[in-house]
């Protein structure tokens, strides 16, 4: 088995984030906001795949169920089915491509997604460069990619 030259971060949904990690530069080399099959051909273009570690955010659809109240909080029912509809496709998305991925000889790691305690988007992209050093401008999806491919937050 090859060693691992590259480590990419997906955080899926209709918008799709994708960094890339060089392990020889100890660097993010690349970020990218995409759709979900610009970012399957993005990948499957990949010449070796065995030097490709893919860290995807795949959310736990069955732990959704149930919790349109806590979603929703004081907004509208509406509201509520809505998000649970979202977070229902974004888990889904994450599985195929997750799935996709690895019929094409990817390596993949499958994590639930993290709470990051940031309460404005200018607290995460503080925390995102104080732990990367990338300082290009990034967007959540992108930020999100970026601390999944560094594995560190």
């Amino acid at each position: 088995m090859e060693q691992v030259k590259y480590t990419v971060g997906i955080d899926p949904g209709s918008t799709t984030g994708l960094a890339v990690y060089n392990h020889e530069k100890e660097q993010i080399t690349k970020i990218m906001t995409l759709d979900f099959w610009s970012c399957y051909q993005t990948l499957a273009a990949a010449k070796n795949k065995a030097e490709w570690y893919i860290v995807i955010e795949a959310p736990n659809k069955t732990a959704m169920y149930g919790r349109q109240s806590k979603i929703a909080g004081e907004k509208s029912a509406s509201y509520g089915n809505r998000m649970m509809s979202n977070a229902a496709s974004n888990a889904r998305e994450a599985e195929l491509l997750a799935d996709g991925l690895e019929k094409l000889g990817f390596q993949i790691k499958r994590v639930r997604p993290k709470r990051r305690n940031h309460k404005t988007a200018a607290e995460d992209v503080a925390h995102v460069q104080a732990l990367t050093g990338y300082m290009e401008r990034t967007n959540a999806h992108t930020r999100d990619a970026i601390c999944l491919a560094w594995n560190k937050s």
